[in-house]
Order: C-alpha cells, then sequence, then structure tokens
C-alpha cells in the first residue's frame, strides 16, 4: 500500500503515534528524512551499549572522537 493510502486513513489520522510513523515515511521518501545512527558506547562496566542520535548529531560526535585520538 503506498504511503499516501496509508495516511489517508481515518485509523492512522485519528491516531498521533500512527500519524506520525505516516509523516516520517512520507519525508523519507521525498528525501527529507535522514533518521537515527546508533553510535556504539561503553557503560562503566564494560558492556556494549548503543546511543541513538541524528544523523547529524551522530557525525558531529563522530568527528570529534577522531579529533581526541
Amino acid at each position: 500500500m503506498p504511503v499516501e493510502d496509508y495516511a489517508a486513513q481515518p485509523f492512522v489520522q485519528k491516531h498521533e503515534q500512527f500519524d506520525f510513523v505516516a509523516k516520517i515515511c512520507s519525508s523519507k521518501l521525498d528525501g527529507n528524512y535522514t533518521g537515527f545512527s546508533n553510535v556504539p558506547t561503553c557503560t562503566s562496566s564494560g558492556k556494549k551499549t548503543y546511543l541513538y542520535l541524528s544523523n547529524r548529531e551522530a557525525s558531529l560526535l563522530l568527528a570529534s572522537k577522531q579529533d581526541q585520538a
């Protein structure tokens, strides 16, 4: 089903979370949404975890990390 058809359904329009997802999908198709990137991090116990940031913020953080190395 095309995103436009999905977004036009009354159920989707009536429920905010479904409407947000439809808008994100539409933006992604238009090239206006880049999403999130996972940045690997470690806890104090050494367990590997991930921090999710916008692609722009992830790029800045990774660049900053490389400058420190």
